[in-house]
């Protein structure tokens, strides 16, 4: 029996696929075959004049290649103008960075670039030296299928040739360079096994210090690929057991979980990606944040040894009580004073049960501590950035 391939003869006469380094799409229309640049590998060389021409004396300029970690800018901008610097940004990510500053009044310098032509900046443009420092706000680059690669190897310069002006943070200290980053000027957001200098940023512009609801206490929690939901469901469902029903928890990020669905829908509200104006508004709206750590996961004990939560910083920023696993507590600088710790999955329950009922001075004792929490992590992060900028004379350069 005769058959057409239909899938065939069509892809003969159009087709799209990627060149071998990526840097083209080749599109072919009735055998004739275009090649495209992929946007990514574009150079934008009027912006980066606009940028040479707008560089201002005394400045910092600030980089991220990743289309994540904005929330982290705000709080670095804040310790660079507290120690007297102009700040830039240069980031490819426009929708994200202009939202994540949306509570900041400050005097800063927005770029936003193809990779490629931030590649171009730093390494073939003698202008960016007129910047004090360079801050890589991430140490390492997120690309397509693989994970963590070395901003060395994304700006193709050797790493022995590091200008000493550079910056960078390093997000987790597993699986890095660690004779690099140790030899470099490289911050961590937390205490770390290399011993980095603690930089954390915490701060997110003009928030409301809010009281605890009177009817219903609200709960927030952040998702990631890390996370199950499993546990908050059991605790929902031994909270109405006890006709406890006075609360709602709120659920973002980017991942759907099949088990925050088709299920007390009246009490756990999985809004997906919110923007970080929508993210403000709910972290101070709420009355607790859930650290959506799983003491009973051991993959999660990443989060100890490695790296840090998000949720940390939005803990000290909008002085907001957290609940979370003793096992993770210290890593977060926390206490029974300032937030409500739990041993195991079966005890997070009970744990919420508590801050329901928690009446208004107790919180606010929470947040006191908390608020004390925040000014000494403040003070030791500026006090290591400024030690970082030093000179051999002991004066910032």
């Amino acid at each position: 029996m005769f058959t057409i391939d239909i899938k065939k003869i069509i892809s003969n006469i159009f087709s799209i696929k990627k060149s071998c380094n990526k840097k083209h799409k080749i599109i072919t229309i009735l055998g004739i075959k275009i090649k495209l640049l992929n946007k990514s590998f574009t150079i934008d060389k009027n912006l980066i004049q606009k940028i040479n021409n707008k560089i201002r004396d005394n400045s910092v300029l600030i980089v991220e290649f990743n289309d994540f970690h904005r929330e982290i800018m705000p709080g670095y901008v804040r310790y660079f103008e507290d120690l007297g610097y102009n700040v830039d940004i240069l980031t490819t990510l426009k929708r994200d960075t202009v939202d994540c500053f949306c509570r900041i009044n400050a005097s800063i310098n927005q770029y936003f670039a193809t990779p490629a032509t931030i590649q171009y900046f730093l390494t073939r443009n003698i202008e960016c030296n007129k910047y004090e420092y360079i801050f890589f706000n991430s140490y390492s680059v997120f690309r397509n299928d693989i994970s963590d690669i070395n901003l060395y190897k994304i700006l193709k310069i050797d790493k022995d040739k590091i200008p000493n002006n550079w910056l960078f943070v390093a997000h987790t200290v597993e699986k890095v360079d660690k004779e690099f980053i140790t030899n470099n000027k490289t911050i961590a957001l937390g205490a770390n096994l290399l011993n980095l200098p603690i930089v954390n940023p915490h701060y997110f512009g003009d928030v409301r210090i809010t009281n605890k609801n009177t009817k219903k206490t609200i709960f927030v929690i952040s998702g990631d690929n890390m996370k199950s939901f499993a546990f908050i469901v059991d605790a929902v469902e031994n909270l109405l057991k006890a006709n406890i029903t006075n609360f709602k928890i709120y659920v973002t990020g980017r991942l759907k979980h099949k088990e925050l669905h088709n299920k007390h829908k009246k009490y756990i509200n999985f809004l997906g990606y919110v923007n970080f104006k929508t993210l403000y508004k709910l972290i101070e709206d709420c009355d607790f944040i859930i650290s959506g750590l799983n003491p009973e996961n051991d993959t999660h004990n990443w989060y100890i040894k490695y790296g840090t939560s998000g949720a940390f910083q939005l803990c000290y920023g909008f002085c907001k009580p957290m609940i979370i696993p003793e096992k993770f507590a210290d890593k977060a600088l926390l206490g029974n004073d300032s937030s409500i710790l739990y041993k195991s999955n079966a005890d997070l329950a009970k744990a919420m049960k508590d801050a329901i009922c928690m009446n208004n001075i107790e919180y606010q004792e929470k947040q006191l501590k908390i608020k004390v929490i925040e000014k000494t992590l403040y003070n030791l992060s500026l006090k290591n950035l400024h030690n970082m900028l030093k000179e051999e004379n002991g004066k910032i350069k």
